[in-house]
């Protein structure tokens, strides 16, 4: 497949979320992991821990910790049946080749492993389908992820992935809780993906993201700079914004440019 050399990660990456798009499209994309699961041969059954392993006598195995919300569980269950699907991608290959990639560090090729497939639940959550209708209903931006959320099922947080791990736009984009606390925040692309904003602090209320003075509907463009959580250093960025009613909850994505959907999406902002 990769004319006789291993491949690198960008390979094995690209490889291995096109055998789940496969695995998921053959079974009518069910976001039910149960099913998946029993149509993968895999056993679930509950546990302390959510962890997917094999037997030594090869039974392949989910556990999942019931006390988890219902709403969190679906997309655990899909991550550790993400877990099975990686070893089982290409006969195993793909998983032995991270493993060599990561020869002299196993913590590294364990958490690659990691990433990878909680990329790839995000995608069992939301299927292609349900990702490009957001799009084409708000383009790429905030109103773009709570269309998905609320149409999938998923957090904001795994929406919010979703989208922005779908394009190579640099953005720094920060979801906000209806008292001024960063709830999660995610750095992307070459330029901004380095510098991570981070989580679990409280914007000032003079802060134009904070929601007690935020807009309702719509979305709103400025320039402000990056709420960086332990720097001061001065990131000025176009931002596009926009409050949920329903949680009151604030995204914004800070970003040089819009990536151009289709002739009717403005390439750029004002």
């Amino acid at each position: 497949m990769w004319d006789d050399r291993d491949p690198d990660f960008a390979e094995i990456r690209a490889a291995f979320l096109e055998a789940v798009d496969e695995f998921h499209r053959r079974h009518g994309y069910s976001r039910d992991f149960r099913r998946l699961a029993a149509e993968l041969g895999v056993t679930v059954k509950e546990g302390e821990v959510n962890k997917a392993f094999t037997t030594p006598e090869g039974e392949r195995v989910i556990l999942i910790d019931p006390r988890e919300p219902r709403a969190r569980l679906a997309f655990t269950g899909l991550h550790e049946l993400a877990h099975h699907l990686f070893q089982m991608a290409l006969d195993g290959e793909l998983d032995g080749y991270l493993r060599s990639l990561f020869f002299k560090n196993r913590a590294l090729a364990t958490q690659a492993e990691e990433n990878l497939c909680f990329e790839a639940a995000a995608r069992l959550m939301m299927p292609g389908h349900l990702l490009e209708a957001s799009l084409q209903a708000h383009g790429y931006g905030p109103l773009a992820v709570f269309h998905l959320a609320r149409h999938s099922g998923a957090s904001h947080q795994a929406a919010l992935r979703r989208v922005v791990q779908e394009h190579e736009t640099d953005v720094h984009a920060v979801l906000v809780a209806p008292n001024g606390k960063v709830l999660y925040s995610l750095a992307h692309g070459p330029r901004r993906g380095r510098n991570s904003v981070g989580s679990g602090f409280v914007l000032p209320r003079a802060h134009p993201l904070h929601p007690q003075g935020f807009p309702s509907e719509g979305t709103v463009t400025f320039e402000d700079r990056v709420p960086f959580k332990r720097s001061s250093a001065v990131w000025r960025s176009k931002v596009v914004a926009a409050r949920e009613a329903a949680s009151g909850r604030v995204l914004a994505f800070y970003l040089d440019r819009l990536p151009r959907a289709s002739p009717d999406q403005p390439g750029l902002l004002p």
